[in-house]
């Protein structure tokens, strides 16, 4: 064994250790974020709505069961953290992020007390999409 082999295996690892740290663990990180969104959006499938659109911007309220309403603040709740948990991973990670935009898409309309969209993306294999509804409180 020559100093040269060992400095070049040494290098070799080194490389990729970075490759892993700095590139596909990120990126893992996001699919299997993405993942994880895409589960709650079928575990919260049917969850009753609070309000009923009846005009453009118009909202009436609905009287649910408190089951529904327990359903539906653990839905909102899970959807917060997971908007905070995918904000705060395309703030720290650019790199990431820039690869996966191209696994996702969306598009929508706020306005200053409602919004509603339409997202599509994948998780692995999988394909995924749904709409988002906004109102502020």
């Amino acid at each position: 064994m020559t100093l040269t082999s060992i400095a070049f295996g040494l290098f070799s690892g080194f490389v990729g250790w970075m490759l892993t740290e700095f590139l596909a663990k990120p990126f893992r990180e996001g699919v299997d974020l993405t993942s994880d969104v895409c589960t709650k959006l079928i575990v919260f499938d049917n969850v009753q709505a609070r309000y009923r659109e009846t005009a453009a911007e118009d909202l009436t309220d609905l009287t649910i069961p408190e089951q529904a309403e327990k359903r539906l603040r653990g839905a909102e709740e899970t959807y917060r953290d997971l908007g905070a948990r995918l904000q705060a991973f395309a703030a720290t990670e650019p790199l990431a992020t820039t690869c996966l935009r191209v696994f996702a898409s969306g598009s929508g309309r706020l306005s200053g007390t409602s919004g509603r969209g339409t997202w599509s993306g994948y998780s692995g294999s999988a394909r995924c999409s749904g709409y988002w509804t906004a109102q502020r409180n």
